[in-house]
């Protein structure tokens, strides 16, 4: 074979001229293409060396197969690029964050201006204002948490054989009193008895996220959730009547805090789709988006078919548990006296502090049935810490509830890892008494 028959990017006369282009004494590095003998063309530099001899010019060159290389550039390059789409993400994500994080804040401030200036002569409308604000404050706080949760990887998907009529009742029940306050018919197409296998926990909260997205954007109409069969596979779809949105959007729509629509930020976190998103991907799970401008949207996810009777998931017991022992670390004032309250206005005797050390002393020698600290207290004590040093005094075994305002994927990752009750702010009363029962019941098991 010739040079020509091996070099793939240059003619005759382009070799002469790179040729001429190498100094006598010298170098001379081109990058190309060039076919080997099976015919595989390969990425190359070719480094042209030139020396005189009796009046000609003869040339000498090294090839180097740098595909390799050409291919670990090409992943450096593509990873920096994902590096700065990430950053960038994260920090609109942020800012999308802070922002619809200061609207309720804004609002709850104004009012309380209000009610210490005795400025409102309604009472009742301004105590469903605020509870209007701090339910929007806890539902942007819950997805947020969320989302960390499963981008910190912690969500480990449990599998198990489910009853898909018993499922969309439950979406159902749970959103009726919604769609009713607006209106809206929300009806049910059954499966008539079919059984799928998937994690219980992230397809509830996939089809709550759709439905509840469907009411909010249907201003008149209703919503439809139904199970269907299509190419071959098992789906629960949800229809709406609302605002839709156009083809282009569709790719969009799946990011954190993007909204459609002009009252777009009046209406919810932003983050439902994403969590739909996050948690589909986790379960590898498809989904399926149609919508149409004016007419409204469908949303579907399919449902793996399930291959065992279905077993009755157990429900957590919300009754009242026996009077307990409790031992509470928090350094913030203001957290400590409602939790206090909260904790004795459900007959629990509480032994309060604000660190590790003052609990252990107020304690004295007489073990709590149960410890319950915040995660970040002062002068960089952790609430493993406080657990970790009443365990070492009396049991191994005490059990312990954590509190948390972290969203940080990292810290949510290595709270998991501990095998502690995490417990994440905002908290309300149901969800302690639900966690302090499951920790009684486990224990009388």
């Amino acid at each position: 074979m010739t040079v020509l028959d091996i070099e793939t990017e240059f003619d005759l006369a382009c070799l002469q001229a790179i040729w001429r282009e190498v100094p006598p004494s010298g170098g001379h590095t081109v990058q190309s293409n060039q076919r080997s003998k099976d015919g595989v063309v390969s990425p190359v530099e070719v480094q042209l060396g030139r020396f005189e001899k009796n009046g000609e010019s003869l040339f000498i060159a090294l090839v180097r197969d740098v595909t390799y290389r050409r291919q670990t550039e090409a992943n450096l390059k593509a990873a920096m690029e994902e590096a700065r789409k990430a950053n960038n993400d994260k920090s609109r994500f942020l800012a999308a964050a802070s922002h619809d994080l200061r609207q309720p804040l804004l609002a709850l401030s104004l009012y309380v201006s209000l009610i210490k200036e005795n400025a409102t002569p309604d009472g009742a409308d301004l105590k469903v204002k605020l509870q209007s604000c701090v339910a929007n404050l806890s539902e942007l706080l819950n997805d947020l948490l969320d989302v960390s949760k499963l981008d910190a990887g912690v969500v480990k998907p449990e599998p198990t054989d489910i009853d898909v009529d018993a499922l969309l009742a439950g979406i159902a029940a749970v959103h009726s009193a919604e769609a009713e306050l607006k209106g809206l018919d929300l009806h049910v197409h059954y499966s008539g008895g079919a059984v799928v296998r998937t994690d219980h926990r992230l397809i509830q909260q996939i089809l709550n996220n759709l439905v509840a997205n469907a009411i909010r954007y249907t201003a008149q109409g209703g919503v439809l959730i139904a199970f269907r069969h299509h190419r071959g596979k098992c789906w629960v779809e949800v229809w709406d009547t609302g605002i839709g949105f156009a083809e282009d959007q569709t790719g969009i729509i799946f990011e954190e805090f993007r909204q459609l629509g002009d009252d777009a930020r009046n209406r919810g976190s932003g983050l439902g789709l994403s969590i739909v998103a996050k948690a589909a991907a986790l379960l590898n799970l498809e989904i399926r988006v149609r919508s149409r401008p004016g007419r409204g949207s469908m949303f579907a996810v399919e449902l793996p078919p399930g291959r065992s009777p279905v077993i009755t998931l157990p429900t957590t017991s919300l009754t009242a548990t026996r009077p307990l022992r409790i031992a509470l670390v928090e350094d913030n004032a203001m957290a400590l006296e409602a939790l206090v309250m909260a904790l004795e206005h459900s007959r629990h005797a509480v032994v309060w502090a604000k660190n590790g050390r003052e609990l252990i002393d107020r304690l004295g020698q007489q073990a709590p049935d149960l410890v319950i600290s915040d995660y970040r207290l002062a002068v960089g004590e952790t609430g493993f810490d406080v657990i970790a040093e009443v365990r070492s005094l009396f049991t191994n075994h005490l059990p312990a509830i954590l509190i948390t305002g972290d969203t940080d994927p990292a810290v949510v990752r290595s709270m998991a890892d501990r095998g502690i009750t995490l417990l994440y702010k905002p908290l309300d009363m149901e969800a302690l008494q639900s966690a302090i029962a499951d920790i009684v019941e486990r224990r009388a098991a």
